[in-house]
């Protein structure tokens, strides 16, 4: 996935996000950056979870291993830092309301790692990323 394409490859792969790429677009006029446009993944993401809505997170969570498998280090690293992180973090502040294991059950090994590494950089243990069994 290249840098300038992962925006249009998000909304052909996930098209319930229109209206918040459609929000944060006339918000932003395009200048928000590459991490606050995948932020906007999170957000929605977190309210797939909520819903538990089963295709969406599986289409959610095939776009999270393209994004974070990307060839492109600045397309990993804002995919990190704005989705990857963005939502595990609001998964741990409300675990009942927002279980982030809805998510991680359905993620590849490449997402699976990256946010177990960033749980090792936070000291933090996201519910879902660590049950045994889970893909290493």
């Amino acid at each position: 996935m290249e840098d300038a394409r992962c925006i249009e490859d998000l909304l052909a792969s996930c098209p319930a996000v229109r209206p918040h790429w459609d929000e944060h677009h006339a918000w932003w006029g395009g200048g928000a950056g590459l991490m606050l446009d995948l932020a906007v993944f999170g957000e929605y993401a977190a309210q797939a979870i909520q819903r538990d809505e089963s295709a969406e997170l599986a289409a959610i969570a095939a776009s999270a291993e393209r994004l974070l498998g990307s060839e492109s280090q600045t397309l990993r690293d804002a995919a990190v830092v704005g989705f990857l992180a963005g939502v595990m973090h609001r998964c741990r502040l409300d675990a009942e309301g927002l279980p982030f294991e809805r998510l991680a059950r359905r993620l590849g090994p490449v997402a699976l790692a990256a946010g177990r590494k960033l749980d090792e950089q936070l000291g933090t243990r996201t519910p879902g990323l660590w049950q045994p069994g889970a893909a290493a």
